[in-house]
């Protein structure tokens, strides 16, 4: 987590988009989890989502600027 945010926050990646992929979807849903808590526009991604459609047109307008999802 950490490191995630040290990318997002020192290289000032606030104003991109991005992907950041994980394991199992436990590790999604913490670490979308985390990312809100720190003040980031985050979202979840993996097949239990019902809801991809929406997650990603909020990604590709920049509504939503980090996806996380399992690889």
């Amino acid at each position: 987590l950490n490191h995630i945010l040290s990318m997002i926050e020192t290289k000032d990646l606030r104003a991109q988009s991005g992907l950041v992929y994980c394991n199992a979807k436990k590790d999604v849903a913490w670490l979308g989890e985390q990312l809100r808590k720190a003040g980031h526009s985050a979202a979840e991604f993996h097949a239990d989502i019902s809801q991809k459609e929406e997650v990603l047109r909020k990604w590709s307008i920049g509504e939503t600027p980090i996806i996380v999802a399992t690889g």
